[in-house]
């Protein structure tokens, strides 16, 4: 490659003649380098649509710094480069957030408390039951939101009776449920009247 041609393609790339700066510039990255590695700048910010010439003159510096003054140089910089993204990829994906208790084959590690034991057993159960119970109550406002004014099912409403919805999730009688739900009720009010 000649250095006109060099330069044809930079203004191919730019749409514009470079200043004299540049100009000066690319004259002696070719000296440097040579017009093939500087035309290989070019099209890599070509095809990073990147055509601005501070990138241009950034990654000369690189390169420059890098000692990269053949196609071979680059072609092996470009191969370091993948292996180097490929490796903290991998790294990357090898980590998880996902907690070790979700794993189905998580068994609880052993505590040792012989004399609280009973006691721990207790705050277990209570708080288990605490958990069941709010999840439980989660589940089924999220039905009730859903199946306000009905459900549809193969083109018939379903009328919903949220009392019976609420005791079969909890394993309750109508009555139960209803005294539960009217409970859970009057703690929201009260709660909402002593924030307003």
């Amino acid at each position: 490659m000649t250095n006109q041609e060099f330069f044809h393609n930079w203004q191919l790339a730019f749409g514009r003649s470079p200043n004299p700066f540049e100009y000066q510039d690319m004259e002696k990255w070719i000296e440097e380098l040579s017009v093939e590695v500087v035309n290989e700048v070019l099209r890599l910010i070509v095809y990073q649509e990147k055509v601005n010439m501070r990138y241009f003159a950034s990654i000369i510096a690189d390169w420059e710094r890098k000692g990269i003054k053949s196609l071979a140089d680059v072609e092996n910089n470009k191969a370091q480069h993948e292996n180097t993204k490929a490796k903290s990829k991998g790294t990357a994906n090898s980590k998880s957030n996902v907690p070790d208790w979700s794993n189905p084959n998580y068994k609880e590690p052993e505590i040792d408390l012989s004399e609280d034991k009973v006691i721990f057993n207790l705050i277990k159960e209570i708080t288990w039951k605490m958990y069941r119970w709010e999840l439980n109550w989660a589940k089924y406002q999220n039905f009730v939101k859903y199946s306000q004014g009905g459900v549809m099912k193969n083109g018939v409403e379903l009328k919903v009776n949220p009392v019976n919805i609420y005791a079969a999730f909890n394993g309750m009688t109508s009555e139960e449920a209803e005294k539960a739900m009217f409970a859970h009720k009057k703690k929201e009010l009260l709660a909402y009247e002593q924030n307003r």
